[in-house]
């Protein structure tokens, strides 16, 4: 988590923090999700609890449990969100029965830019 660490909070706009986190995808997803002050752009997480949330995520791929799932599954993505290249391949792969939709016009947390669109699909 040194990586959240290092910010230079606040950031003055979108743009600067997404220069800052080194550009592409990944960098704006993390940068359009700030939150905007009188100071600037900060983050809306405590850096402490956002890496104890994150650490069992990210301490081994997860392909051993993904493939035992035999529950349908809807995988949402958002047409400008950020999957690691390869990784949503390999989902479908993986698991060919799997229905993929992917949302447009949303990014990364295609919960928070389409609630209304999620809900229907969850729904559907």
């Amino acid at each position: 988590m040194d990586w959240f660490r290092a910010w230079l909070i606040p950031f003055a706009t979108v743009d600067d923090a997404v220069a800052h986190l080194g550009g592409g995808p990944a960098a704006r997803v993390w940068a359009e999700g700030l939150e905007e002050t009188d100071a600037g752009r900060v983050p809306r997480f405590d850096v402490d609890v956002l890496e104890a949330a994150l650490r069992p995520v990210h301490e081994r791929p997860r392909w051993e449990e993904w493939g035992q799932v035999t529950a349908p599954t809807l995988l949402i993505t958002g047409e400008n969100g950020y999957v690691p290249a390869g990784e949503l391949d390999e989902m479908r792969r993986r698991r060919p029965d799997v229905r993929h939709v992917q949302v447009p016009g949303a990014g990364h947390d295609v919960h928070l830019d389409a609630p209304e669109r999620v809900a229907e699909l969850v729904r559907g």
